[in-house]
């Protein structure tokens, strides 16, 4: 296969995609890869199977997760910008394996590490979750963008979005995203997103003007990915 085209969805195994990317070919890295949680949806799709994630076992998500610290570290220009979610709290220590995963590769530094609360408690007993967290991480010394303010918090309020029916099981605040990409780029620049899922990071990027590479496994899930974009860029074409 070719080097795969900006602004387009494909179905494919991250790694695989992102060995096809060109050196330093992207200028922010914004993903919310399989946390190592074995996660299940509590909602059913056809009959009674509820969504899984892929590769969500701790040591599947770390495996995968250590091949593509190496590979964000390469595609990354000088000075350029990683935002992985990963998980708030719990019993399994999965921020402090992802830090040490981040902070272990050579060419990244970790530059600080944000907390998303998301306005409302999840499912559980006693001290139920409400965060999760991104950490931030740059490529050599010094970050070569920043358009947020000055004061901005390293506590990011938004509330979660609860899926519906047949929608990827784990979505990300499209507001949320916007703020990231909005901080971490300029306009024309491109994102990476080698766990797309629902689309939410590439319609972010469609709506703020950076060019995006994004993938996912599952067919159907980059089949919703790719309408919702060209829906969005139809709008902007009209207004």
């Amino acid at each position: 296969m070719t080097e795969p085209e900006l602004n387009r969805i494909y179905c494919m195994e991250a790694l695989d995609f992102m060995d096809l990317l060109r050196d330093e070919s992207v200028h922010m890295v914004l993903t919310d890869p399989p946390y190592g949680v074995d996660f299940q949806s509590n909602m059913p799709r056809e009959g009674f199977e509820k969504d899984r994630i892929k590769n969500d076992g701790l040591d599947a998500a770390l495996k995968v997760q250590r091949a593509c610290m190496k590979r964000y570290s390469r595609l990354l220009v000088p000075g350029g910008v990683l935002a992985v979610f990963c998980a708030g709290g719990g019993p399994r220590p999965l921020l402090p394996k992802f830090w040490e995963l981040i902070s272990d590769t050579p060419g990244l530094k970790i530059e600080n590490v944000l907390v998303w609360d998301r306005l409302d408690i999840g499912l559980g007993w006693r001290y139920r979750p409400q965060w999760e967290s991104i950490i931030i991480a740059i490529k050599g010394d010094d970050r070569r963008c920043w358009n947020g303010p000055s004061n901005r918090s390293n506590v990011l309020r938004c509330a979660r979005i609860i899926p519906q029916a047949g929608e990827h099981p784990t979505p990300k605040p499209v507001s949320l995203l916007l703020d990231l990409i909005w901080d971490n780029t300029n306009e024309d620049e491109v994102v990476l997103d080698p766990f797309c899922g629902g689309g939410s990071v590439p319609y972010a990027c469609a709506r703020e003007k950076r060019n995006f590479y994004a993938c996912d496994l599952e067919q159907r899930y980059v089949d919703m990915s790719q309408k919702r974009v060209m829906l969005e860029q139809r709008q902007l074409k009209m207004f």
